[in-house]
């Protein structure tokens, strides 16, 4: 209805289809309203590209960095541990106070990346985030049902109007 998520065509929605890292930033500059930007430092993402802006925007802002090389992957699936990690910034750049005391004991732990373990356990105790039902599975694609939900959670949390 705030025109944060479309559809991949007008009748469907593709809730177990996945994201992509560029469809992900997408969606958290749409959702806080991130004054874009025109300009993008990645060598992987041309000026012209339908998320250029945004992918920029969120860079100039400490929402995103890239993968390394000056490279972002725009068009690759985005794992749950860096959708975690974006969505954590996110949160922080709207201002939401996470809890820095916070831990999480999914039975997967060991396999969250160093960099994604507090924004994984901050989000989780906020209830941003969840695991499945073997874990948080952090390598996991992240799916377009849980990009809404966890966006949705995010802009609850951070009191935007929803």
């Amino acid at each position: 209805q705030k025109g944060i998520v479309n559809g991949k065509t007008d009748k469907l929605f593709e809730p177990n289809g996945y994201v992509t890292r560029e469809e992900f930033t997408a969606l958290i500059v749409r959702a806080f309203a991130i004054e874009t930007d025109e300009t993008c430092d990645f060598d992987d993402v041309d000026k012209n590209r339908w998320s250029a802006s945004a992918i920029s925007a969120a860079q100039k802002n400490g929402i995103i960095g890239g993968t390394g090389n000056n490279m972002f992957l725009p068009e690759s699936k985005i794992t749950r541990q860096d959708m975690a990690v974006i969505a954590h910034r996110a949160g922080k750049y709207a201002g939401f106070e996470f809890d820095e005391n916070a831990a999480s004991s999914f039975g997967d732990g060991e396999n969250i990346a160093d960099y994604a373990v507090k924004a994984v356990s901050e989000l989780y105790k906020a209830k941003i985030v969840n695991g499945k039902d073997n874990g948080f599975c952090p390598l996991d694609y992240t799916t377009r049902a849980e990009a809404a939900v966890i966006i949705y959670r995010l802009m609850q949390s951070c009191k935007l109007a929803i």
